[in-house]
């Protein structure tokens, strides 16, 4: 019987195991499919827009060149051209073009092409020499430090040769009031009069010094404690450094670094009268602003680096700037231009839908497994009870079948007889209590009323129900009840139906010498109901097993039993929030402990 029972349990299993396996199939194969196709769809987005995106750039750098060769030229020729039809001079052109931003500096050039503004101090001959630098350079000769040097300055005025230069071609003048400056007190009237006049004198725009005196001065004159302001000085400075080295002009509209002054570039003017000078931030500043009012959306985000820092998409600006590259930079392209950015969303709507088939894959298998299981249960609740039903019901039958004969007519076998059918009649009874029991907890059914009942009456109940086993000759039965035990929050009912499993479960898994031991007691907050026999015990496999329904530890030696019994009494302890411990060894006997919580003391 047993034999056939597993044989159709194994073929059932592989039958669901089959089953369960095209359920996946049927999942996973479209699955694999969609992320191939979805791979390749997102390369090839990946491909066609990195193309798009070079076509883009490549047209919005083309439109930023044509812009920049405009403005290139224009500050080679338009603007610079319209200043020369003007009248003015070396000086005031330079600081016009400087006030305009055009320029970081720029030399003003003779037809020649020799400076002419800013200038440096040229060496003076005896041919050379003015009247007025004759007489300044006679009042120094013949001055005496007594005279002091406000009777020095006076002399100069006197004889008005405040314009007489030195042998370097430096004005005298200026140079006696710095130095008188420094000889007198600060806060003397003498002081500030002076102060005030060369201060007036470095402020003019016509100053006939030259450039570097002139800032020299106006340095000296700021160390002293006296504020002066010399127009566009930051701009002179600039091309005084690069009037420090030899000039070499070049072709005139080409944007050329300088060959003496790192990060400064020139572009010498169409007509040849002006050299502007730039810094680097300035040119890059000059071009991107020319080269982002091309239309398009992604104008703004083109910049112009030197070659040396050159970026993987890049255009030359022209022959006008040859050593300057047009670019895109890294963050301009939107996401519905960035091929990793489009990349990213399909990937992510492929990852969300993958999810989601997951989701609901494993819904699906979980309720088909969950059904699996259900009948599975089904199926052996149905062959149990067939079974179970079966063996004392036909016992019953034939011995009253054959005391309804009128076979025996022995009195003490006709009691043995009955004995049998009582005992027989009792089993029946257990099992259609446990089946009931098992089909209302696995319902939902059970009528659970939890109420504060005292542990030692679910205890009496229990032992008079299995009286008829337990009080026997053939069991050494011990009870031990603590006194004073608390109330627990139970169905008393339900509660006792475990106990009893327990009781019985300790009768019919034990020998011909029975030990049992019931045992009640408070534990932490919980009552503690513990059976105990010395049983042929569990391994530790088993011990995780019993709990389950239908499950025997040895299907040829069932024992009467129909493997619900510690599955109900598992349930029943859930339903009152405890717990079902096993404690067991091969040989050695078995504790069933119930747990379950307590209510309030007496």
């Amino acid at each position: 019987m047993f034999a056939r029972r597993k044989k159709a349990h194994s073929q059932e299993a592989n039958g669901t195991n089959i089953l369960l396996l095209l359920v996946i199939l049927s999942v996973v194969i479209p699955t694999v499919g969609f992320l191939w196709f979805m791979t390749r769809a997102m390369n090839n987005e990946r491909a066609a827009m990195r193309e798009q995106s070079k076509e883009l750039q490549e047209m919005h750098l083309s439109d930023g060149k044509r812009l920049v060769e405009r403005a290139l030229k224009r500050m080679a020729s338009g603007s610079i051209t319209a200043l020369n039809e003007v009248n003015l001079t070396e000086a005031q052109r330079f600081h016009h073009l400087c006030k305009r931003g055009l320029a970081d500096s720029l030399l003003c050039l003779s037809a020649d092409g020799e400076p002419s503004f800013p200038f440096l101090a040229d060496s003076l001959d005896e041919l050379s020499l003015v009247e007025a630098d004759e007489k300044a350079m006679a009042l120094v000769n013949g001055w005496a430090p007594e005279d002091g040097y406000p009777g020095l300055l006076q002399a100069f005025e006197r004889d008005q040769c405040k314009n007489g230069r030195d042998w370097y071609g430096r004005y005298i003048y200026p140079n006696l009031q710095l130095t008188a400056l420094e000889a007198l007190p600060s806060e003397s009237a003498v002081f500030t009069r002076i102060a005030a006049e060369l201060g007036k004198s470095l402020a003019l725009r016509e100053v006939p010094w030259p450039s570097a005196q002139h800032l020299s001065l106006a340095t000296s004159l700021r160390q002293l404690g006296h504020p002066v302001e010399v127009q566009s000085e930051s701009g002179i400075q600039l091309a005084l450094d690069a009037l420090e080295y030899p000039i070499q002009l070049g072709q005139a509209g080409v944007l050329q670094t300088s060959p003496s002054l790192k990060g400064v570039w020139r572009l010498l003017t169409e007509d040849r009268r002006f050299l502007l000078i730039f810094k680097t931030e300035t040119i890059r500043h000059t071009l991107e602003t020319a080269a982002q009012k091309s239309s398009g959306e992604y104008a703004s985000a083109i910049t112009v680096v030197p070659n040396d820092t050159l970026v993987a998409e890049s255009m030359p600006v022209s022959a006008v700037a040859p050593q300057w590259h047009l670019a895109i930079s890294g963050n301009a392209l939107t996401a519905q231009t960035d091929p990793k950015q489009r990349g990213a969303f399909i990937l992510a709507m492929s990852c969300m839908i993958v999810a989601l088939i997951g989701v609901i894959s494993t819904f699906a298998i979980r309720r088909f497994l969950a059904q699996s299981r259900m009948t599975q249960l089904r199926n052996d609740f149905l062959s149990t009870i067939s079974h179970e039903l079966k063996t004392p019901l036909a016992s019953t039958r034939m011995l009253v079948d054959t005391l309804v004969d009128g076979n025996v007519k022995d009195p003490d076998k006709t009691r043995n007889y009955l004995e049998v059918i009582g005992r027989e009649n009792t089993r029946l009874s257990h099992l259609v209590e446990n089946f009931l029991t098992y089909s209302r907890l696995e319902s939902g059914r059970m009528p659970f009323d939890f109420q504060a009942i005292m542990p030692e009456e679910v205890a009496n109940q229990a032992l008079d129900a299995m009286e008829s086993k337990l009080f026997s000759n053939e069991v050494d039965l011990q009870v031990s009840l603590a006194e004073g035990l608390p109330y627990v929050r139970a169905d008393e009912v339900t509660l006792c139906i475990a106990l009893i499993n327990l009781l019985d479960n300790a009768y019919k898994y034990t020998g011909a010498t029975k030990a049992i031991r019931l045992d009640v007691r408070p534990e932490g907050q919980h009552v503690r109901f513990s059976v105990q026999d010395n049983g042929v015990g569990l391994s530790a496999s088993q011990r995780e097993s019993v709990k389950e329904r239908f499950y025997r530890v040895n299907e040829s030696e069932s024992h009467g039993g129909s493997g619900l019994g510690l599955s109900i009494v598992s349930d029943i302890a859930n339903a009152h929030q405890g717990e079902l411990i096993i404690e067991s060894l091969p040989g050695e006997g078995s504790i069933f402990t119930l747990m379950i919580p307590i209510t309030g003391n007496r």
